[in-house]
């Protein structure tokens, strides 16, 4: 009757269906009925009370990975750099691996949670001796590790993917409308030399907008991207 015992949501629907189905069926020979209702009714309570256990068991590992993450994140807010970047960043690193390797927390915690980690994080990069470009890279990675580990089925970095190939597209067509523009302006002899070199400004900062966010999506797609953005 039921394919997965673990697939509690299309199981429920399917004992649901049933109950319905079985209060519109005409009756029988009323021995053999309340035979049949017993043994329908004992089926019904044991999914049923099955389910009530596994939510209550889950319930309480939520919410004691809830309490791993808030004192991995109390213990971020006390870690003291060292100064030595190669060791800082292995010091990150752990604290990346460590949340990842913590499982769920209930769905009301979850953004106030990931809020102070990702603060507690950014607040260790900002001390850190490195370039604005290298801080959004390996802020980036840690994401990309994140996901990778929350959602096997990849959906989440798809979307992702998705929202980063939007973000793109919006960008070259505004980097070309100032393409044409400064083209317009090259060709006229109204152009000033100021304006011709804002609009350039303006159209290098796109694309470098856009390479930063094409190697983002290497690093989504490619199965070494994560290596190769520590190397």
């Amino acid at each position: 009757m039921l394919n997965n015992q673990n697939n509690w949501r299309e199981n429920t629907d399917k004992i649901i269906r049933l109950q319905s189905q079985w209060k519109e069926l005409g009756p029988v020979n009323y021995k053999e009925e309340e035979i049949l209702w017993k043994k329908f009714r004992t089926i019904c309570d044991t999914f049923f009370n099955a389910k009530k256990e596994h939510y209550a068991t889950l319930d309480i590992q939520q919410a004691e990975n809830l309490k791993k993450k808030e004192e991995l994140v109390l213990k971020i807010e006390k870690t003291q750099l060292t100064g030595d970047l190669i060791a800082d960043k292995e010091i990150i690193k752990a604290f990346s691996d460590e949340w990842n390797n913590i499982s769920f927390v209930p769905l009301k915690n979850k953004k106030e949670i990931e809020k102070r980690y990702t603060a507690a994080i950014e607040e260790k990069y900002s001390k850190m001796n490195i370039s604005g470009e290298e801080k959004e890279k390996m802020i980036f990675k840690n994401k990309v590790e994140h996901l990778k580990q929350i959602d096997t089925t990849g959906g989440l970095l798809d979307k992702e993917r998705r929202f980063i190939t939007e973000k793109i597209k919006k960008i070259e067509a505004e980097a070309n409308q100032y393409e044409n523009n400064f083209g317009f302006i090259t060709g006229s002899k109204g152009g000033t030399n100021s304006l011709k070199i804002e609009i350039e400004s303006k159209i290098n900062n796109l694309k470098s907008e856009i390479d930063k966010l094409k190697d983002q999506l290497k690093l989504i797609s490619s199965k070494n991207g994560l290596k190769k953005l520590q190397e």
